[in-house]
């Protein structure tokens, strides 16, 4: 492991001699666990997001949200930008940035390790499918994230896929169908509760 190059990446270009050298482990965990609740709720804000095609849509942000899903799902070759517009305006639809919040989203931000002994919630976007993730931050891990060493200790990454009703496809579906969009709008919901 010491000749290992260190280089930051992205979640996705992440292998498993990645994890195994910085001492990660991804454990998934069910929604009881991972929420601390087993009903998650719908976010009552927006009920046009039942409706199933964006011309049946009134709000404005329910459409651009499912605007967003289409173009997602069937990017530009070689448009990169399309996951991380629909991410941002689905954040924000959400709750999850506003003046009241003093939190504004934010595309490719880097985001200094200070704080330890707390959870750093995550979430990784396939298209329009995500996976929610918690990383106790420990004192240990900055340290050696810093002083560019590989940590001797464990850290547990805890992981959230969506229960979507056909699992196999839920990179190729994403948020299409209404039922997947149900239960993945049910989790970004419950999630917030790990923003600070």
């Amino acid at each position: 492991m010491a000749n290992l190059i260190h280089s930051s990446k992205s979640g996705h270009d992440w292998t498993i001699n990645d994890l195994m050298a910085y001492n990660i482990s991804i454990v998934q965990q069910n929604t009881a666990t991972f929420f601390s609740q087993a009903a998650l709720p719908l976010p009552a804000q927006h009920p046009d997001l039942n409706r199933l095609t964006v011309d049946k849509m009134v709000d404005n942000n329910s459409y651009q949200v499912v605007r967003y899903t289409d173009l997602t799902m069937d990017p530009v070759p070689g448009e990169e930008s399309a996951v991380d517009d629909f991410t941002m305006q689905l954040l924000h639809m959400m709750g999850y940035a506003s003046r009241a919040l003093g939190r504004d989203l934010c595309s490719r931000k880097d985001i200094p390790l200070f704080i330890y002994g707390e959870v750093m919630a995550g979430i990784m976007m396939t298209g329009t499918s995500p996976t929610f993730l918690k990383i106790l931050v420990t004192l240990e891990l900055i340290k050696a994230i810093q002083r560019g060493e590989y940590p001797a200790t464990l850290t547990i990454v805890a992981m959230h896929h969506p229960n979507v009703p056909r699992p196999v496809r839920r990179h190729s579906e994403g948020m299409c169908p209404v039922d997947n969009r149900h239960c993945i709008l049910s989790c970004f919901e419950a999630f917030r509760q790990f923003v600070n």
